[in-house]
């Protein structure tokens, strides 16, 4: 015989209440809010294009609603990053300036559009648009840095500048310091720092930041082989002026 589940009174009462609320929750939500709870859902995915849409829908409200705007603010930052992750800079600068424009304050913003700047610079050959880069790049790490004086990568950011863009050795070496002082174990940041010390002529200081570098990398990390090809190099070179110098020696004294 077919017996027939009985639902207890409490269980459907359960149901027709919730349901009521959600139908006075939808009821009353009007256009603008049931657009703005889907930007919300699209501004929250990992993929790019549903978070164009919702870039949409907040810049369709943001002039008159202020939880339009504070996503608009936020899908920005969110794309600028995401298109520089891609090498997408000019259309990273895009949105990151859009947000720059919304909320100057905005530091993360800042330091995005210096590291595409960064990049731009890198790959352009107008030497008008070269220096414009250059600028634009040196100006936003720096108020990156002014915004939040313990942020490392921007430190880094503007320490690498100087040294790739304007052979700065100086200033490259003070931040790069800054950042070893707050991360001791910023391994790009001992590799600067051992070029500029090679480059000046500093063999043995270069050596130093290498075995340092040795002594942070992981025993399969592919950038080890570099290191002690780096180190082969400055030790060959080391020999050869001691061999230089004992020359020199025997020279004076055979006088």
């Amino acid at each position: 015989m077919l017996k027939v589940r009985i639902i207890p009174m409490r269980k459907i009462l359960l149901i027709f209440v919730s349901f009521f609320i959600l139908l006075l929750i939808f009821s009353g939500c009007s256009s603008t809010d049931m657009e703005l709870l889907k930007a919300n859902r699209l501004a929250g995915s990992k993929e790019i294009q549903p978070r164009l849409q919702a870039y949409e829908i907040y810049s369709k409200y943001a002039s008159t609603n202020a939880q339009a705007r504070s996503g608009l603010l936020a899908v920005c930052k969110s794309l600028g990053i995401s298109y520089t992750l891609e090498n997408q800079y000019n259309e990273a600068l895009k949105f990151l300036l859009q947000a720059l424009e919304m909320d100057p304050t905005q530091y993360i913003a800042h330091y995005y559009a210096g590291v595409c700047y960064a990049n731009l610079w890198a790959n352009e050959f107008s030497p008008t648009l070269k220096e414009e880069y250059k600028q634009k790049a040196l100006m936003h790490y720096q108020i990156t840095i002014e915004q939040v004086p313990s942020f490392t990568s921007a430190h880094y950011g503007l320490g690498f500048f100087y040294y790739q863009a304007m052979n700065d050795y100086k200033k490259a070496k003070e931040e790069l310091e800054i950042v070893l002082k707050l991360d001791p174990k910023y391994v790009r940041a001992y590799f600067v720092l051992a070029q500029i010390a090679y480059l000046e002529g500093n063999l043995g200081l270069a050596r130093d930041y290498y075995t340092k570098i040795l002594s942070l990398l992981p025993s399969k990390d592919y950038r080890r082989q570099t290191v002690l090809d780096n180190i082969a190099r400055i030790d060959a070179e080391l020999n050869t002026k001691w061999i230089s110098v004992l020359k020199i020696v025997e020279i004076i004294l055979s006088l």
